[in-house]
Order: C-alpha cells, then sequence, then structure tokens
C-alpha cells in the first residue's frame, strides 16, 4: 500500500546514507518514468526527466522566500491544486510546515527532498527524488517565473506522488488541496445566495490568512474551461489574495476584492478596476503603495466586490484552525475525535441512504455531547465526513461515491430500521453528492447521539475519514451497546495534525508561542530535555493544570520526533510533539470521571483504543506496572505510557515487512519485552 511505502522512507536516514556514500536519490515509489506521469494516455511532447542542476543555473527551494506569485501553471490542468499552493505561500507558517526549511540544493544535497501533506488524519512524510519532467531545458508542470526557484515544482511532484500519478491531478476543488495543506476544514460559499456579512466573512477569512480561492460554475459543467468576453475563465480556480475597504475620493469606502490566476500571464479580469483602469487615477499614490498595486501581466486584478460577487459564484475557504469558525469568539476552542472505517459489502456494513431498508446496516458511530460552556442546553458540533483515496483510484476506473450522514439520538439499543421509521434524524448533511468530503454544522441537546455515515447506493463500497469538532471533549459511551451494526474496522486514531494544536494554542497566538519557544530555545534553535518542560509547561500549563512531567518522560518525548538523533528538538518538532500532548490530554480527559483527575485500568484502556492501541491484558498491566505507583493513571503517566507504545508501535511498523519476514516476532512481544526496560 502507498501509506506503508511513504512511511518506510525516513528521509533525515536516506539522505545521511546518500551523503555519505556520495550518491543521489532516485526514488524507487515514484521514479523518473512515463507510468509516474499518466496512466491513461500517452505524453504529448517526449519528456526529458532532469534534476534541477542540469537545467537550472544554481538552483534554489526558495529565492528570497515564497509568495503567490512563485506559482505558475503549466501544461496540466491542475489550477485547483496550483490555485491553493498560491494561498499557501502567503501564510507563511503554514508554508514552513508544508515545505521544511530542512532541505536544500546547497547543504547536503543528495537530490532527495520531502514535503509533509495531511492524508485522510494524519500528516504524512512524503519524500521525493529531484527528477522533474522538461521539455526543450523547459519545466513542463508546475513552475515558478525565477527559472531557478524549486519549491512549486518539487510540492506538485510530492502531491503527484501521493496520489499515484500526474495526471490524477487533473480537475478538483481547491479545498481539497487546501485541506491536505493545513487540515483544516472547509467551508464553501455559494455566492449566488445575497448575504450581506459576506465581504464580511471574507475580510475576517485574510486576515486570519485562511486559503481562499473562488470560481466561476460554467453553466454546462462538462464544457471545461471557457474564455469569458470580461477576461475571466469559467470553470477554472483562482486564489483570493485580500480583501480591503478602499477609500474612493467624493465616493467613499468602496469594498475590494484582489483575485489571482493560477496561469500567472494576462488571461485577467478587464471590467472596472482591472489593471490600467481609468478609476484608478483617482487613488492617492499612498492608497496604491498601501494595496501593493502592481500593473503586470502577472495573472493578478482587483476588483470592486460587487463585481467579484457578480462574476463568481463560489467561494472555498479552508480555515487552517478549527477556533476560525466562530465568528462570534463564543467558543474558545474546539476537540477534535477522529473516526476511520469503512463501507463493505463482505462487513455488510454498504447499507446505502434512508431510502433503503439496508440503511442501519451501515457504520454506526456513538458519542455523548456535553453542554457547552453559554450553558444554554445545547452543544456546538462540527461534523466532516470524507471518503478517502477517491483521486489515488482514478487510474483504476473509480469514480467518486455520492456521500452524506444522518444524526439521531441514540436508543437504548443499536438503530434499527424500525426505528429509523419512526424517528427522524436531528441532522443531516443535505443532499448527497461526490465530493470528497461533506460537512455541516449542529448546535444539539447534550446527551447521547449516533452518527451514521453511508454511499448514496447500498452495496457501494469504500473508505472513509469522520471527524467531529466539539466544544466539550466527547463521551464514547461503552462500544458493546452497538457492537451488533457498528463497523468493526472502525477506530478513533490520532489526529497528527498541526491545527490539533491550535485547537487548544489558538493560532491567534503561534507567532507569540514561536517567540516563547526561541526565548527558551536561546541561540542553538533548539530545546533539550529540560528545556523541553519549560516550553511544554509555558504551552499547555493550563491544559496540564499542575502537573508536571519528569525528566525521563521528556526524554522519551524527543526520541519521538528527533528523526535527526540530536538529542534536541527544533521549533517545527517541538510543535509536532506540543500537537501529540494536546491530542492524548483530549482522550485522557474524554474517559475521566466524576470529575477525577486520574484514570483506572478500564479507562486506560479505552483511551488506548481511541489512539488506536489495542493492547492485551497482560501487556497493559507491564505497562502500568512499569509507568504508574498506584492503581489510578495521572496524566503524567498516561503521556509517558503512550509516549513509549507509539514510539515502539511505529518502530515495528516500519521495521515489519510481512513479505520478506524481516521480524519473527510479534508486536505484543516486542512491547512486552522493551516496555519491562
Amino acid at each position: 500500500m502507498l501509506g506503508a511505502k511513504l512511511s518506510s522512507q525516513d528521509f533525515i536516514s536516506l539522505r545521511r546514507q546518500l551523503n555519505s556514500e556520495n550518491k543521489l536519490f532516485t526514488d524507487p515509489y515514484f521514479p523518473p518514468e512515463a507510468q509516474s506521469v499518466f496512466y491513461s494516455q500517452k505524453s504529448p511532447v517526449k519528456f526529458v526527466w532532469c534534476r534541477p542542476p542540469d537545467f537550472a543555473p544554481d538552483p534554489k527551494l526558495m529565492v528570497d522566500g515564497a509568495s503567490r506569485f512563485d506559482v505558475t501553471q503549466g501544461m496540466l490542468g491542475d489550477c485547483w491544486l496550483l490555485s491553493a499552493m498560491a494561498s499557501l505561500a502567503q501564510n507563511q507558517s503554514l508554508l514552513r510546515v508544508v515545505v521544511p526549511n530542512d532541505q536544500s540544493f546547497e547543504k547536503q544535497y543528495a537530490g532527495i527532498f520531502h514535503f509533509r501533506l495531511w492524508h485522510f488524519g494524519e500528516w504524512i512524510d512524503v519524500v521525493i527524488d529531484d527528477y522533474l519532467p522538461t521539455y526543450k531545458g523547459k519545466l513542463v508542470f508546475a513552475h515558478s517565473p525565477e527559472k531557478n526557484e524549486l519549491w512549486p515544482a518539487l510540492l506538485e511532484k510530492a502531491y503527484a506522488k501521493l496520489h499515484g500519478s500526474y495526471e490524477a491531478l487533473k480537475g478538483g476543488r481547491t479545498s481539497e488541496a487546501m485541506e491536505d495543506f493545513t487540515g483544516g476544514i472547509k467551508e464553501i460559499v455559494d455566492m449566488t445566495i445575497r448575504s450581506k456579512d459576506l465581504f464580511s466573512l471574507l475580510y475576517k477569512s485574510v486576515l486570519r490568512s485562511d486559503l481562499i480561492s473562488c470560481s466561476i460554475i460554467p453553466q454546462d459543467k462538462s464544457s471545461g474551461e471557457v474564455k469569458l468576453d470580461n477576461g475571466l475563465i469559467a470553470g477554472h480556480a483562482y486564489t483570493v489574495t485580500d480583501a480591503r475597504s478602499v477609500h474612493i475620493p467624493k465616493q467613499g469606502m468602496l469594498e475590494m476584492v484582489r483575485v489571482r490566476n493560477p496561469w500567472g500571464n494576462e488571461r485577467e479580469w478587464k471590467g472596472d478596476w482591472s489593471d490600467n483602469s481609468p478609476q484608478w487615477r483617482c487613488i492617492s499614490d499612498e492608497e496604491r503603495n498601501e494595496l501593493e498595486l502592481v500593473f503586470a501581466d502577472d495573472g493578478e486584478f482587483w476588483m470592486s466586490f460587487e463585481d467579484f460577487r457578480d462574476q463568481f459564484t463560489e467561494m472555498e475557504i479552508c480555515h487552517s484552525s478549527i477556533d476560525d469558525l466562530d465568528e462570534n469568539e463564543s467558543i474558545e476552542s474546539w476537540n477534535l475525535a477522529t473516526f476511520s472505517g469503512s463501507w463493505s459489502k463482505q462487513k455488510g456494513t454498504a447499507g446505502g441512504c434512508l431510502n433503503f431498508p439496508t440503511f442501519c446496516n451501515n457504520p454506526q458511530i456513538s458519542i455523548e455531547l456535553r453542554e457547552d460552556a453559554n450553558a444554554d442546553g445545547k452543544c456546538s458540533v462540527i461534523i466532516a465526513l470524507m471518503q478517502k483515496d477517491c483521486r489515488a483510484q482514478k487510474c483504476l476506473g473509480f469514480q467518486s461515491n455520492s456521500i452524506g450522514f444522518s444524526i439521531y439520538k441514540q436508543p437504548d439499543t443499536p438503530l434499527t430500521k424500525k426505528f429509523t421509521d419512526y424517528n427522524r434524524s436531528v441532522g443531516n448533511s443535505g443532499s448527497f453528492t461526490n465530493l470528497r468530503e461533506v460537512s455541516g454544522r449542529f448546535d444539539l441537546p447534550a446527551g447521547k447521539y449516533v452518527v451514521i455515515p453511508c454511499i448514496f447506493k447500498p452495496g457501494s463500497e469504500g473508505t472513509f475519514l469522520l471527524r467531529i469538532f466539539t466544544e466539550k471533549s466527547i463521551i464514547y459511551p461503552n462500544r458493546d451497546v452497538i457492537s451488533e451494526v457498528v463497523d468493526t474496522s472502525i477506530n478513533a486514531v490520532e489526529d497528527l495534525n498541526l491545527n490539533s494544536t491550535r485547537q487548544s494554542v489558538s493560532s491567534k497566538r503561534l507567532k507569540r508561542g514561536e517567540q516563547m519557544f526561541l526565548s527558551i530555545a536561546g541561540s542553538d534553535g533548539r530545546v533539550d530535555a529540560d528545556e523541553l518542560l519549560d516550553v511544554i509547561i509555558a504551552s499547555l500549563s493550563r491544559n496540564l493544570e499542575k502537573n508536571v512531567l519528569e525528566r525521563e518522560t521528556c526524554r522519551a518525548l524527543i526520541q519521538l520526533v528527533d528523526k535527526d538523533r540530536a538529542g534536541s528538538l527544533n521549533y517545527e518538532q517541538c510543535t509536532m510533539l506540543i500537537e501529540y500532548i494536546c491530542k492524548w490530554k483530549r482522550v485522557f480527559t474524554s474517559v475521566v470521571e466524576n470529575r477525577s483527575d486520574t484514570i483506572s485500568r478500564h479507562q486506560l484502556s479505552l483511551a488506548l483504543q481511541e489512539l488506536g492501541y489495542d493492547l492485551s491484558t497482560e501487556c497493559l498491566e507491564v505497562v502500568i506496572n512499569r509507568f504508574s505507583s498506584q492503581e489510578k493513571i495521572s496524566i503524567q503517566d498516561f503521556i509517558a505510557i503512550v509516549c513509549r507504545v507509539k514510539m515502539l508501535t511505529d518502530i515495528f511498523k516500519v521495521k515489519h515487512d510481512p513479505k520478506k519476514k524481516t521480524l519473527t516476532f510479534s508486536l505484543e512481544t516486542l512491547l512486552l519485552n522493551a516496555l519491562k526496560l
């Protein structure tokens, strides 16, 4: 499977080995061959795979940093992806996550690069070689106007590898890539509905550095891209790069929007306030400078918000932090639970929608919602259902399923057809659609509920990721209640998403968090075990209350993410570690009962299961004896336990090769023996 291949490629280890052997990397899983480009057609021209030093003088990953103007579309129909890349370039914090700064064409160059992408609930490190398709010495696909700037081309290649080929990237929604760059949640805005708050929503999203795109849905959806007389293109993805209220002499304030075409050429808006429009003559030089006004064939242009709303039919906003979704700031932070599962004919879980008698055979996820802080008896909850691997399976002729979900008050027994016949759902995703993800926001009374994700037609198969965002941590009732119908493949999995941190450490404080880290780290920009403890206390004192981790646990935490074995962590590694701790703390809190600050053996087992670790009774006994001095497990004990279990499980996954049988002992044996150390 692709996921196993990706996880087996460790960038630091591979680069170290290549440097020691004085070799350049060639990726065996995404080789510089025709099959990595097209799966259903022949190349229109004869591509030549070249490394950047062979066609670009003095190649750089980035030239004077990254900007939206670095991203120019090539001959591949992936404007949706490049629109998201241009938007990503405007958020430097997010860009550093996706494009790690521990690589270059100068220091330790070995023809190998890596990028972090959010992939169905977890951040994956995608390793690639730097062979790129060229024609007559020029890049064929995404490129920068600066010939020696390579981050757009390499990031596009990493995304192509994740989905199997470059051709798999043809056609898509910008929000899909936006989510994969942020781990955030999308909001699709129908601009044909005249909302008074639309500019306010857009303006706030720009201030938060959310990723934003817009498009014109063509009347004939099968017609592809259509060039309009006003310079715009229907069926094409644009990036929204700014929104302002501009003072116009004798007229007052005018709401304006700046938009960019990823083609990066003269194909721009031709109406009012376009490049060289006479309206600009009344704007002062000071105002022009503030707007960073440039008249060039660079694909970027301004237009009035009124024209923007009239011309574009849809806007997609990806909130990089779920906290940004709450416009009234009544919710301080959101908690996240994720579930992976499948619709399977063999397992009897492909039940179809409510129209069919087999509806209740679909997976059923049981949750309990607790009252929000505003004490009105209601719970704010956002549910997002995503179908997995659709793009990667395009080469097999697979088409996206039409998916949706329903929410029911939970009865004492599993949901049956009789129950759904006489009880209406309390919420649903609306019309079924073949989008990768459907979502909805609901205000529900506190209580127990069942969420049923489904495909429209019974017998249709697929895998899914269900994300549930709530203000209060979700309580998971006894799963035996729904064991007869729940898909046994469903497990809550760790969300290794940087925005897990943002749910506890608000995105508005990220910059301050980095400054705090650097003040503790000192001149070397790294933290050891003692300094890590200071960072954790400063970042999460509110979450960990008065509890302090032991130095031994801090050392183990460093080992968990210290891929280069330096014995210390940089800012990105430390941020990743805080993600884990936030997630573990939320799971710990979700199983605590009666406002206790400890959990029992049984609750420990439940918490570990929520994180995807199903340990036997014997193994649990070893864990508790090793890391807890009493029958009750504290949050410090829990973090120490999960750290070791995760570390050893990751080692097992990397080392284990079922085909070659390189390991002759089980994971259980590994844990039982290693945890005794």
